[in-house]
């Protein structure tokens, strides 16, 4: 009888064995399934940001692409308003002729702005035809002249250096005076040579004269803040600039097709 227990007792033992066996199996089995789903889950998000990042450099030099593109496209916009407008800056009743423009698009790749003399780095050079004594300019600001080239790149002396004088013109009276930088910040200047009886409103507009044979003329680059009487014969007015050179990614070298000529005259 007693025999006969231990067999049953053994039965079930051996039962719960296979029984916890056949769950541990299919625990495994199951975890495996799991342990595949991490591994296949982290396999997708790895390559996922690889090509995520793949795709954002691509993205970044599509974009580069994109920028010179509408650069190209700003500059031939430029030349076309220039053409259409006759060559000519129009200020009420005056009228002065100026000769024809070609613009070159380029890029900054280097500056400085805090300086007591400023330059930029442009990235056109010989190969693009660019040569020293070259105007540099915005739809809204005289930025420099090339001082230098390199066959791929062109130093350009700043705007916002002391050496740089640009003949500008008052948009209310057409009176020309001298445009320099005041050393007081970005967006400072000043406008001086202004004869005494100039009547000079607050918020006028202030263009290229296009005497200087370096820039097109008609080009507005800042307006009168406020003006004060220099010697007891002339005035100066202080000048808001409209480009803030700081955020300057793309400007237009401009080529004067007629000024080898001019210079032959003079």
């Amino acid at each position: 009888m007693r025999r006969y227990g231990n067999i049953r007792k053994n039965a079930l033992t051996a039962l719960l064995f296979i029984v916890l066996e056949a769950a541990a199996l299919l625990m495994l089995a199951n975890n495996g399934i799991m342990h595949r789903q991490w591994a296949m889950r982290s396999i997708i998000e790895t390559r996922a940001a690889i090509f995520g990042t793949i795709e954002g450099i691509g993205d970044y030099f599509r974009l580069k692409k994109t920028n010179d593109s509408l650069a190209a496209v700003c500059s031939g916009l430029l030349e076309e308003l220039y053409a259409q407008t006759g060559g000519t800056y129009r200020a009420e009743a005056d009228t002065v002729s100026y000769p024809e423009f070609s613009l070159t698009p380029a890029k900054i790749v280097k500056g400085s702005f805090n300086r007591q003399q400023n330059y930029l780095i442009l990235d056109k050079g010989r190969k693009a035809g660019i040569e020293p004594n070259m105007g540099v300019i915005t739809d809204r600001a005289v930025v420099g002249v090339v001082q230098a080239v390199t066959e791929n790149y062109s130093y350009v002396l700043s705007f916002l250096s002391p050496e740089i004088n640009i003949s500008a013109r008052l948009g209310h009276s057409g009176v020309v005076g001298t445009l320099s930088w005041n050393g007081k910040g970005t967006r400072s200047a000043v406008l001086s040579q202004v004869p005494l009886h100039t009547e000079i409103p607050e918020g006028d507009t202030i263009y290229t004269s296009g005497f200087s044979n370096l820039y097109p003329s008609g080009i507005p680059i800042g307006t009168v803040l406020q003006t004060e009487i220099v010697d007891g014969a002339s005035l100066n007015a202080e000048i808001r600039l409209m480009q803030e050179f700081r955020s300057l990614d793309y400007v237009n070298i401009a080529r004067n097709t007629g000024k080898a000529e001019i210079d032959s005259l003079i």
